[in-house]
């Protein structure tokens, strides 16, 4: 069976959008990059649980006199990456996820990246469990800031453009819960499908019903 799936990347400026979009779509790291200006696409085609994908990846601009035309990327999304630098921390995130909540439908499916875990792991190298804790710690925070909220059931996961650590699973992360959905909603609409046809049987009986002779 084939989707076509829409996820259109938001964050702050310099976070690591574009950089993480590249990795994915073709598994290389770009050392620079230039500022996205409005938005930039990209598309992949995956095979993934029996299903193929088309992929439409939307990188847009994290500058704040830019955020008001992010409402014309968001249109038809599917789905969220929200992106925050793990070295800056998640203060940002309330301001991108009530821009999220003003342009998109309630039910959208968001998870959120933990960009450039590799410069603390750099920084840390000569004392791997501390840059782990340093990561962790970052990670708790932004798990807070989301129950605050009342974002209870979105990830949180670190992620490397330049080692490529964590990139494929936050997208499996998000087409996993896009999937489920597009399941959950085939099935209500297969169960609508032969409730409607239980009715107009049951319809056409009782219509029969009527019409004999006494």
């Amino acid at each position: 069976m084939s989707v076509e799936l829409k996820i259109v990347l938001v964050g702050s400026s310099s976070v690591g959008k574009t950089t993480l979009t590249q990795r994915f779509a073709t598994n290389e790291f770009l050392e620079t990059t230039q500022t996205t200006i409005g938005a930039a696409f990209v598309s992949r085609q995956i095979v993934h649980r029996n299903f193929n994908i088309n992929l439409q990846l939307w990188d847009t601009a994290g500058q704040e006199r830019l955020r008001s035309i992010l409402g014309l990327y968001y249109r038809k999304a599917h789905a969220v990456l929200l992106c925050y630098d793990l070295n800056e921390g998640p203060d940002d995130l309330p301001g991108w996820l009530q821009d999220i909540h003003n342009n998109c439908p309630q039910d959208i499916l968001i998870t959120i990246a933990a960009t450039k875990s590799d410069i603390i792991e750099d920084q840390f190298k000569h004392n791997i469990s501390e840059g782990q804790r340093v990561i962790n710690d970052s990670i708790a925070q932004a798990s807070e800031i989301l129950q605050y909220e009342g974002f209870d059931d979105i990830n949180v996961i670190p992620t490397s453009s330049r080692t490529g650590k964590g990139i494929n699973e936050v997208f499996v992360d998000l087409i996993d819960k896009l999937l489920d959905k597009y399941q959950r909603d085939l099935e209500s609409m297969n169960q609508q499908a032969v409730n409607t046809l239980i009715d107009i049987s049951q319809s056409q009986q009782d219509n029969n019903g009527g019409n004999g002779c006494c």
